[in-house]
């Protein structure tokens, strides 16, 4: 008799406040073909800013485990934190005989891109030919940079 087992795509983007069906987040198979009775859901973290689960229109507190019935799944939605920041979920489902292993979701709370990147380059006399590094930065994502070495060609400084 073998396990349930969930999978997640291991991390979700949400926008701040978003809610989402939480059958969204994972997928269920079990070996044996049993029927799936109950799930497990847990947000990882007890911070109000963080996401929470709300099931009927009712939050979950925050760091706590739920328990649902097969017939409540499609009551139980996760709402992303309020802040810009991170949370794992674990989810848990079970055949009647066994509880498959936690299956981790990484959520990650963001806001919508309203201010486009900012590319800047720079060039330096040190290599001829050469633009050293090409840095992005966002409003929304302060800690975004990328540095890039490029080779400018002819075609490219025209």
């Amino acid at each position: 008799m073998a396990a349930p087992v969930v999978t997640t795509i291991g991390q979700k983007v949400l926008l701040l406040n978003e809610s989402i069906s939480a059958s969204a987040l994972f997928s269920v198979t079990d070996a044996d073909n049993d029927f799936i009775t109950r799930y497990r859901f847990k947000d990882t973290s007890a911070t109000a800013t963080t996401g929470f689960f709300q099931l009927a229109a009712s939050p979950r507190p925050n760091g706590t485990l739920t328990d649902i019935l097969h017939t409540s799944l499609s009551s139980l939605n996760y709402v992303a934190g309020s802040q810009l920041g991170t949370e794992n979920i674990e989810i848990e489902a079970f055949d009647g005989t066994s509880w498959s292993s936690k299956a981790i979701l990484k959520i990650i709370f963001a806001t919508a891109n309203v201010n486009a990147p900012v590319v800047t380059a720079r060039t330096s006399s040190l290599l001829p030919n050469w633009l050293m590094a090409i840095a992005v930065t966002s409003v929304e994502m302060p800690a975004l940079m990328r540095l890039l070495p490029i080779r400018m060609t002819e075609r490219s400084r025209s």
